[in-house]
Formats: structure tokens, C-alpha cells, sequence
């Protein structure tokens, strides 16, 4: 293997000659400017030597044999003494775009051991990085196409609805809520039911206040609680904070077991410095991490560490239900967690939880101090079976909040209203039962 240098004047004129010189499957080892122009490093095959190029390698000093007659002719001798100077094989060039490509720069060629080559690849990985970068970017475009679509729909629907939701009886002390309301990213069922309450009413307050109880009522019917022992893999989205979510998960669990009982494993995530996070993440936690590239690597670290108390599996964001397929088959007593963000869209969670071969176990609320408008999650979580199981502010290990974050994640949604004096005078309130009207309510919610 040869290291080559090609220089031109931009990138796109310098990957333009490395395909021409040496095929579409040329490797691209670094690139940078130098003096106003792109240089380019490239390794490229070398052909093996025949039987005489390696001989005349290996003995490139060996001295004919004088003649008979004793005689030798200095110039002569010192002609085959000298080693002939090899000429460096040309691609043929079948197109004349390619041959005038290397008429006008000629590489320099660049000899390295390939050992230091393989040194170079193994370091930069850019194979993995590459491979994770392309399965990211089809993602997003499919997510965007599903964002577009379920707009179309909620657009369709808050037509119908707007008749029906005119409040022309609606006394003036509600008007701001309704429009706010409105104005809200409120998915079109939820918001159907919360101006349902208005008509109640005859002031703000009280109905902000029947609105927060009736969805508190109905996150918490669904709370989740941590399991203290067993395997725990959390999935979700790129983003969404998932090695943080874990790191804070270990530090919860090494407090409660132990962290000698606790264990972190870094599944098949290629991000540019995903394993370094967990690493240190995990230092801080106080629990060992452990990395896994391969469905065989992650079954023998489990059985490694069976004796441990809880292990805590991170995955990466690409992929996700393959990855947690993969889980499945060396791991089927497995508790997995969905970590998405507070404000994550209706398209996100669809995409996440559509398929009915991933039996997720709870989820988990990330970015809530980020998050103003978190109705979709909400509209989700009282639509579907899976619990909340704890939510995160902040960017430190010690912002978690395990089971009561149900409150947390209504006053958000709530206070994206912008309506500030009922949102104070719905604090007062807070504690209040809730009535029969409401809690028939809560539970048309859920149905």
C-alpha cells in the first residue's frame, strides 16, 4: 500500500483526480490547504513484484561475472554494478479527460509501511464515523417527510374544529385562554378536550386550574418506578440525551446498591467521541464502562458480568429498533427505556413507538428546563400504555427526577401559555381534589 499526494485547487478538483488516477475505490486518509490550494493524502494498492524485480531487489549490488578472457571493461562493470532505477507503473487511462488530469500534476509518491497505514485508519475511523453519518442523514429525511405529513393532518383537523371552538359564548375573562389555547402546538384531540373545560368556568384561574389537574391525574395513573436490579438498555433519538440519561441512572442506582453492583455498557455507537462521554460520564458516576461493537462482544460482557447487580446499556441514535432488536436476542428479560426530548414532535414519538415488536418499558423525559411546549408528549403519554419514569433539568448528573416528574412536565406545557396570572394563581390551587367532573374527564383522556 502507497500513500499518494495530489494537489488542486479545491476538494472537489482534488477528489475529481484521485477517482480518475486511481478508481472509485480510492481511500481518502487526510486532506488540508496548503498554500492556497487542497492537498489531499490517498492510499492506493501497489501491484506485488514479480520473481526477477524481487530478486533484483534483494541483491540490487550483484556484479556480472568477468569474461573469459580475464578482462574487464570499467565502464561496463560499473554500469551493472549500479541498481537499475524501477519506473513506477502508469494506469492506463481509457478516457482522455484522465490522462490530461495527470499531464497537468503528477503526484508525488510517498512511501509508508503498512502497518503505519493501518495505524493511521484504525485511528481515524472513518469507515464507522462515515457509515453512522450516512444511516443519520436517510433518518432525518424520513423523519421530515413524517413531521410534514402529521402536520398536514393536525392542519385539517384544527379546520373542522375551528367552528366549533369559535367561543362566541365564551365569557371575557376566557377569551385569552381559548386563544391561547389556539395559538398553542397543542395536538388537535388534547386541545378539543382542554377547551371542552371553558364552559365551566366563568373566570382564567379556575380553569387553568381544573386544566393542570386533570392532566396531572392522568400522567401519574401511568407512573413508572425504576427497577433496582436487572438489565436496563435505554434507546431513543439522536439528541435526545441519552449517555447523559444513563450516567444519571448509574449514579441513582450506585447510590442505592452499591456502585461495585453497577455496570456500563456503550453499545455499537460510532459517534466521534461517543465512547470518551461514557467514559467519563461513568467516572463520575462512580461505575466501571465497558464497550461493545458486536452483538458476540455484548453477549460474552454480559455474561462477564452477570454477578452485577443492575447493568445500564446505552445504544446509539441511528437504527434504533435494530439495535434494540440485537438486545433482545442475548438479553430478553431486558427493561428498555425511551429517552426523548419534553418537546419532542408527534412525528418523533410515532416513528419511535410505532412498531409492536419493541415492547418499551417506560419513558423518559429529557430537556424538560429546554422544552415550553411539551403537549405532544403529553397527548402521547395519556393515549398509551408506557409510563413516564423520570424526567432531567439541566446538564448535571444530580438534575434527575425519578417518578414525580408528572407536575414538572404539565407546568411547562402550561406556562407556554403565557398566561402568567393564571399560571400563579393555579399554584395556589394545586393541592385541590380533583371533582367528579374532572376525573371523568381524566379518564375520557385515556380511552
Amino acid at each position: 500500500m502507497e500513500l499518494k499526494r495530489i494537489l488542486a485547487k479545491d476538494m472537489r478538483n482534488a477528489q475529481e483526480k484521485a477517482t480518475a488516477l486511481y478508481g472509485p475505490d480510492v481511500l481518502v486518509i487526510s486532506s488540508c490547504q496548503v498554500r492556497g490550494q487542497t492537498e489531499m493524502i490517498v492510499a492506493v494498492d501497489v501491484a506485488p513484484l514479480g520473481a526477477e524485480e524481487a530478486l533484483q531487489d534483494e541483491f540490487p549490488h550483484a556484479v556480472a561475472q568477468p569474461p573469459a578472457s580475464g578482462k574487464v571493461d570499467f565502464s561496463q562493470a560499473l554500469q551493472q554494478a549500479m541498481p537499475a532505477r524501477r519506473t513506477a507503473s502508469k494506469p492506463e487511462f481509457k478516457s482522455e479527460p484522465a490522462a490530461a488530469l495527470l499531464r497537468d500534476e503528477t503526484p508525488i509518491a510517498v512511501m509508508a509501511p503498512v502497518t503505519r497505514v493501518q495505524e493511521v485508519l484504525a485511528s481515524v475511523g472513518a469507515a464507522g464515523q462515515q457509515t453512522h453519518e450516512q444511516i443519520r442523514g436517510q433518518e432525518i429525511v424520513s423523519l421530515v417527510r413524517e413531521e410534514l405529513s402529521a402536520l398536514r393532518k393536525e392542519f385539517r383537523l384544527s379546520q373542522q374544529m375551528a367552528m366549533w371552538s369559535s367561543g362566541q359564548n365564551l365569557p371575557p375573562a376566557l377569551q385569552p385562554v381559548r386563544q391561547a389555547l389556539q395559538d398553542a402546538p397543542i395536538p388537535a384531540g388534547l386541545r378539543a378536550l382542554l377547551l371542552d373545560v371553558l364552559p365551566d368556568h366563568d373566570n382564567a384561574q379556575a380553569a387553568l386550574s381544573v386544566m393542570r389537574a386533570q392532566l396531572e391525574h392522568t400522567l401519574s395513573e401511568r407512573q413508572v418506578a425504576l427497577a433496582g436490579e436487572g438489565v436496563h438498555v435505554v434507546a431513543g433519538p439522536s439528541g435526545s440525551g441519552k449517555t447523559l440519561m444513563l450516567a444519571r441512572m448509574a449514579q441513582h442506582m450506585a447510590l442505592e446498591v452499591g456502585a461495585e453492583q453497577v455496570a456500563v455498557i456503550s453499545y455499537c455507537d460510532l459517534r466521534p467521541g461517543a465512547w470518551n462521554q461514557a467514559q467519563l460520564l461513568s467516572t463520575q458516576s462512580g461505575v466501571e464502562c465497558f464497550r461493545a461493537t458486536s452483538v458476540a462482544a455484548l453477549k460474552l460482557l454480559l455474561e462477564d458480568l452477570a454477578h452485577r447487580r443492575v447493568i445500564l446499556i446505552d445504544t446509539a441514535g441511528v437504527q434504533t429498533a435494530e439495535r434494540v432488536q440485537e438486545i433482545r436476542t442475548v438479553s430478553p428479560l431486558a427493561r428498555f427505556h425511551a429517552v426523548v426530548p419534553a418537546d419532542a414532535s408527534v412525528a418523533t414519538l410515532r416513528r419511535l413507538f410505532s412498531s409492536h415488536d419493541l415492547a418499551w418499558h417506560s419513558i423518559v423525559a429529557s430537556k424538560m428546563d429546554e422544552s415550553t411546549q411539551p403537549w405532544a408528549l403529553i397527548q402521547f403519554l395519556s393515549e398509551s400504555r408506557i409510563g413516564l419514569m423520570a424526567g432531567s433539568k439541566g446538564d448535571k448528573l444530580g438534575d434527575w427526577m425519578p417518578g414525580a416528574c408528572a407536575a414538572e412536565l404539565v407546568d411547562a406545557a402550561l406556562a407556554g401559555l403565557g398566561l402568567s396570572a393564571g399560571m400563579s394563581a393555579m399554584t395556589d390551587t394545586a393541592d385541590q381534589p380533583i371533582m367528579q367532573p374532572e376525573a371523568a374527564m381524566a379518564s375520557s383522556m385515556t380511552a
